[in-house]
């Protein structure tokens, strides 16, 4: 008989070894108790591989909680694995080192597996939940829009060079919006000439000439850029807007373009009167008839 701890030859009824005196076993008994535990765990450390690689799949279906047990269970599993054959390596040393070391090296990968899994796991579910809270404040943002673009009948007013003026744009047909940071609706032009309230009509080029002259600058109002006139006593809402004069387009001597309207245009850098396509879409700033 070999001592099993120090390879000494001893005779084959030998129970102890002479040399060291360790316990001899039996080639058969030492061969049971060495595959007792080996091939059911190797057998289920390839089948974990799998498990990890589906449980990415959760994450698609919101499976949050599932995946944390289940990557909370593999993980002390996979460690269990890792000692395991770390100790039957030590234990048993050449006899046992081929499927100690298979389950080492499929231990360690399935961990880092596991772990690139579940970062990127952790990723989505943040993902998800920016994206969720991102939905909430844009449907809050759209709701508040929505209650502020209520249309209403009336609107303050203001009197520039003997004009008055609204200080607000126009809603839907003979309405306006509720504040002056609102930009309301487009139209053309052929709408735009229709849609102002009773007693009330679209600026002419002039007036807005006027309107420019009696002074602008840009400046916000509640959070909304825009260009003010008149030293702050109208404002019109954020920048590149056009509005529709009742002008038609003059190119010559007082020869009218039947496709061209004059607007004013409103940016960042100035105002200015031009003409545009009647088929365009401006907003519209009304002024008492």
């Amino acid at each position: 008989m070999i001592c099993n701890k120090c390879n000494y030859q001893n005779e084959d009824t030998a129970k102890f070894c002479k040399n060291c005196g360790a316990e001899i076993v039996s080639k058969k008994t030492y061969t049971a108790k060495r595959f007792k535990w080996e091939f059911p765990i190797l057998i289920v450390l390839l089948f974990n591989i799998f498990f990890i690689a589906g449980a990415s799949v959760m994450v698609k279906f919101n499976y949050f909680s599932t995946l944390l047990i289940y990557a909370v269970v593999s993980t002390v599993f996979i460690i269990f694995c890792l000692i395991f054959s770390i100790r039957q390596i030590i234990k048993y040393k050449e006899e046992v080192k081929g499927i100690a070391i298979t389950i080492l090296i499929i231990s360690s990968i399935e961990f880092l597996f596991l772990v690139g899994v579940s970062g990127y796991s952790y990723e989505e579910y943040n993902d998800k939940k920016k994206y969720e809270r991102y939905q909430v404040e844009q449907e809050a943002k759209k709701a508040a829009e929505e209650e502020k673009m209520k249309c209403v009948n009336t609107c303050e007013t203001v009197v520039i060079n003997g004009v008055t003026w609204a200080t607000c744009n126009l809603c839907g047909p003979g309405t306006f919006v509720t504040t002056p940071e609102l930009c309301g609706q487009s139209y053309s032009y052929m709408d735009a000439k229709n849609v102002c309230p009773e007693g009330w009509r679209l600026p002419t080029k002039e007036e807005f000439e006027k309107l420019i002259e009696s002074g602008t600058y840009w400046g916000k109002l509640d959070g909304v850029e825009g260009r003010f006139f008149a030293k702050g006593k109208l404002f019109f809402p954020k920048k590149n807007n056009a509005y529709w004069s009742s002008s038609l387009y003059d190119w010559s001597c007082h020869s009218y373009d039947p496709h061209y309207s004059h607007y004013l245009n409103s940016n960042d850098r100035d105002a200015h009167i031009s003409y545009g396509s009647r088929s365009d879409l401006y907003f519209v700033r009304c002024v008492k008839k």
